[in-house]
């Protein structure tokens, strides 16, 4: 029951030290060397595009909960070294990582 009260209050304190924003969104692609555009998908969510080879497939990455297209960008390196094409794209215009 402690360790529960105590881990809700660390979570509560990074929050709010962080001002409840995902510390990832000042990164793009380009933060990982990944060559990239800067799409929208389904005419309004912002997104970026990043290519892979002719002959594999797209993945569409999206983000959990309060985050945006930042954050999951750890998993678009190694997909890319497979040669997957990507789609970074946030799930709210309103939380978008930064347009670059």
């Amino acid at each position: 029951m402690l360790g529960g009260w105590f881990l809700g209050n660390a979570y509560a304190a990074f929050v709010i030290a962080h001002g409840g924003r995902n510390v990832h969104e000042n990164r793009t692609p380009a933060t990982f060397d990944l060559p990239f555009q800067s799409v929208t998908y389904r005419g309004s969510l912002p997104a970026w595009y990043i290519a892979g080879q002719p002959t594999k497939p797209v993945i569409i990455v999206v983000h959990g909960y309060g985050g945006n297209r930042a954050g999951p960008l750890e998993v678009a390196s190694p997909l890319h070294r497979l040669g997957y094409g990507l789609l970074c794209s946030s799930t709210s215009a309103t939380r978008s990582a930064p347009i670059g």
